[in-house]
């Protein structure tokens, strides 16, 4: 028997590979598949910046408590696509002309906001874990690519944005506002 292994472990619960991540605009579910995402995985980061009350000589913390709450979702696509790209920036204009998708850029100073619904499904149970971001905003609004000999990657960063309700219209409570993670149990 190995060492150092706990009790009543699921490997239903381990999780692994990457998802689909759908983007669209904010009120609604989102439908549109940003395709095809880069070796180096989705991340996810949960943030929560806090602050403390000290006293006494040295000082001691007494109490902490939160200052801020983000919430943040990056991929690398690997996909060109000028909507796509409209999206991960924040700003410009796409259109289809016959066989071309076009992005015009520059000059408007209102980042546009989205609503993303990454859904991944766990292999050793065939179950999902959603992650929905209610509405959000580029991170940075700069997205990089490299064409060289690797797939084309574009960074691409969303910060989480405050709603006051989801997709359907139902109102969120006031420590729901940013983000839901939902993972299926057995």
């Amino acid at each position: 028997m190995p060492l150092n292994v706990g009790d009543n472990l699921s490997t239903a619960r381990v999780s692994y590979g990457p998802g689909v991540i759908a983007i669209g605009v904010t009120g609604a579910t989102p439908s549109v598949n940003i395709g095809y995402i880069g070796e180096d995985a989705i991340e996810l980061e949960w943030n929560v910046e806090m602050g403390e009350i000290t006293q006494g000589n040295p000082k001691i913390p007494f109490l902490q408590f939160a200052k801020a709450h983000n919430f943040f979702m990056r991929w690398n696509s690997i996909e060109w696509s000028a909507a796509r790209l409209a999206y991960a920036t924040g700003a410009g204009i796409t259109t289809i002309n016959s066989n071309n998708e076009i992005m015009d850029f520059g000059g408007d100073p209102s980042p546009s906001e989205v609503a993303i619904l990454l859904q991944h499904r766990k292999a050793t149970a065939s179950h999902t874990i959603n992650v929905r971001i209610w509405k959000a905003g580029p991170e940075t609004g700069t997205v990089t690519t490299q064409l060289g000999d690797d797939p084309h990657g574009f960074g691409t960063a969303f910060k989480a944005l405050r709603s006051t309700t989801n997709w359907g219209g139902t109102a969120l409570g006031s420590d729901s506002q940013l983000a839901q993670l939902d993972v299926a149990l057995l």
